[in-house]
């Protein structure tokens, strides 16, 4: 059987990409980067790139207040209703609830880049 000189090629080409990694390409490997904090200073990877679970008194307290503005939005549908109408009261939910669609995608994507090690 005699081979063609195109065919020849692709022998060639089939065995240059089945070949194993050499000395040669382990030059050209770069080094793990390494992360730092904003002084500069090394960090741990593990411990920076990750979420924590902790709240502080700030962020409960700004929990609680939110619970209590939404009370108060439930509470003042009725003056809404009376001033814009029900195209107004059902444009303004809309609204607020797009942009809390928003906020609770964006949390999930962080959730799903930067997630809980256990």
């Amino acid at each position: 059987m005699s081979l063609t000189n195109r065919d020849r090629k692709f022998l060639d080409a089939d065995e240059k990409a089945s070949r194993s990694p050499s000395s040669e390409t382990k030059a050209f490997e770069q080094p793990a980067p390494t992360f730092v904090n904003d002084e500069g200073l090394p960090v741990d990877e593990d411990k920076e790139l990750t979420l924590h679970r902790g709240l502080k008194a700030r962020q409960i307290s700004m929990i609680a207040l939110g619970g209590a503005v939404g009370t108060g939005l439930i509470i003042g549908s009725g003056t809404a209703l009376r001033r814009g109408g029900p195209l107004g009261l059902l444009l303004g939910y809309s609204f607020v609830g797009f942009v809390c669609f928003m906020v609770m995608t964006s949390l999930g994507e962080m959730a799903a880049y930067l997630p809980h090690r256990k």
